[in-house]
């Protein structure tokens, strides 16, 4: 009975989302040939110098072609590079261009294409969020001076030697540098084009430039849906068997799900809360993905955060892994430390984490010794009882419960208040450090350590919660500059040891995805390192 109801209300919808779309102007999509996708979000921007954000990024992929790419193995490819050559000091880039490489107008894309894009991402007046990338997280020459505007653009470490040779100079080595280019932000803008198109590049189809397997095809600020068609002058367009694709925005997940069983769509997100329906699909996929999340606290605003003793007595306090098991089913696992388990290798190929619970002492479920952790901090702090407010976005209210739950029920006097924000709100608090426990998470740019380490590094712009960690930003600042791999990643090490040991953080768990993907589908890659589809070579029948 359950299932024949079901049923009713997969058909009702069905028909009441026909019916809507009869009211709207006919599409001439085939969706019995393009590859449907549904997605839970439309892009902030289009205009792929801007973009940093997830859901922009997946709308970039199809059309936007980079240097290098990732693999689902987090190995390093050429994409529109042939080949590169890094000086001994680590400081000079030289990489050199694939012949026959053609925008979708047909025009070569030169050198200068790809060092006119990396100058639109630092150019403080085109406030690109992507920005992080060359003046953080890597250094290119004269970048800070350029953004000051205490030097002029010509200054800038990026330059075409010549239509095929691009060479990037940094001010500090950076051993994942190449990974860098990699992000959409980097697929090469023509300078020519963009002056055309003045204040409304990439604000519609006729004001993109495709360098990548597909044409955008049909798009509208705010718009639904965006159409894709096959880019003839793609490098690999011999390859490329799909005529089209068509994303559309689906943000209610029952409606994702009847669409994906309807068959007009043929891939869809899966939902916590349909996760359990779908076990038996043999087509459900679950990637584990480079997401964690972990509660934060501002070293500035709460004095009981400050203390140690309270942190890791809220450490202790949390069974991450029942918040997996029963919150998130198939959807996160366990974290009780700063780099995830499967993410970074070391020189010789193994795994940079040897050992998944080497910090379990620290941050481990023990309800006994957190209860010890927690009246030493209460004792050094004065205080029989403690109150603290934990801010975050209304999408996790379940989750916030159960920590709430957990925490209250093995730290007697502790309360937690859990004060929800719109996206905006949210945002503003983290960015500025005005919060005193929040629940967030991070996604790596590159395979390495330092992604998520860089997080707590002294001077970051992510660390808002007034963490001091010297010893830790120094072993950082020696990896930073350290040329010997093997030197490198032993400071890494000693970095997470000591982060570790300060314990700024709670980490909680590792996001997984899970995704439906029609039986009709094949080659279609879900890149694990970036959590983006990437549809270049996917087939349907």
């Amino acid at each position: 009975m359950i299932y024949k109801n079901r049923l009713v209300i997969i058909l009702l919808l069905i028909f009441s989302i026909c019916l809507t779309g009869c009211k709207n102007k006919k599409s001439d999509a085939d969706p019995s040939k393009d590859l449907n996708i549904a997605l839970g979000e439309i892009p902030s921007t289009m205009d792929p110098q801007k973009a940093a954000d997830q859901g922009s990024i997946q709308y970039l992929v199809p059309w936007c072609a980079t240097l290098f790419k990732v693999t689902s193995q987090n190995m390093l490819e050429p994409m529109l590079a042939e080949s590169y050559e890094i000086s001994e000091d680590g400081l000079k880039y030289t990489i050199h261009l694939k012949d026959g490489i053609f925008y979708s107008d047909g025009s070569e894309i030169e050198a200068e294409d790809f060092a006119f894009a990396i100058r639109r991402i630092v150019d403080p007046w085109e406030a690109s969020s992507a920005v992080y990338l060359f003046n953080s997280i890597s250094k290119i020459k004269n970048v800070d001076g350029v953004i000051a505007g205490e030097l002029p653009m010509e200054k800038l470490g990026v330059s075409a030697a010549d239509d095929k040779t691009l060479v990037i100079e940094l001010e500090n080595p950076c051993a994942y540098f190449l990974f860098l280019l990699t992000k959409v932000c980097t697929a090469p803008c023509k300078e020519s084009f963009y002056k055309e198109c003045g204040g409304n590049y990439c604000t519609s189809p006729e004001t993109m430039l495709s360098s990548g397997a597909f044409i955008v095809d049909k798009y509208e600020v705010l718009g639904t849906e965006t159409r894709y068609k096959k880019n003839p002058y793609y490098l690999f367009a011999d390859k490329v068997s799909l005529p089209g694709l068509l994303i559309r925005k689906v943000s209610n997940t029952q409606q994702s799900e009847m669409l994906y069983q309807s068959g007009a769509m043929d891939f869809i997100q899966v939902s916590r809360d349909f996760l359990v329906l779908s076990l038996d699909d043999k087509n459900l996929k679950n990637i584990r993905s480079n997401a964690s999340f972990f509660l934060v606290g501002s070293f500035k605003n709460s004095r009981a955060w400050a203390n140690k003793n309270i942190r890791i007595a809220i450490n202790k306090s949390i069974d991450r892994e029942a918040i997996c098991k029963d919150y998130f089913k198939l959807g996160a696992d366990p974290m009780t430390r700063v780099v995830p388990e499967g993410f970074a290798s070391e020189p010789d190929g193994s795994d940079f984490v040897k050992d998944r619970d080497k910090y379990y002492d620290i941050c481990g479920f023990d309800k006994d010794k957190a209860l010890d952790y927690w009246n030493k901090g209460l004792k050094e702090l004065g205080l029989s009882k403690l109150n603290i407010e934990l801010s975050g976005s209304g999408g996790n209210t379940d989750l916030y419960e159960i920590l709430k739950n957990q925490l209250e029920s093995n730290l007697p006097g502790f309360e937690l208040d859990i004060k929800t924000c719109d996206s905006a709100e949210y945002m503003s608090k983290l960015n500025s450090g005005n919060y005193e426990l929040m629940l967030t998470g991070w996604g790596a740019d590159y395979p390495d350590p330092d992604s998520f380490l860089n997080y707590w590094k002294i001077g970051a712009s992510t660390n808002t919660m007034g963490f001091d960690g010297k010893e830790f930003s120094e072993l950082m600042t020696k990896a930073s500059y350290e040329p010997d791999p093997e030197k490198r990643m032993d400071h890494l090490h000693k970095a997470e040891d000591k982060i570790m040991e300060d314990i700024p953080m709670v980490p909680l768990y590792v996001k997984s995805n899970s995704y439906l993907i029609s039986d009709r589908v094949k080659n279609l890659e879900i890149n694990e390192a970036s959590d983006v589809i990437i549809a270049d070579f996917a087939e349907k029948r």
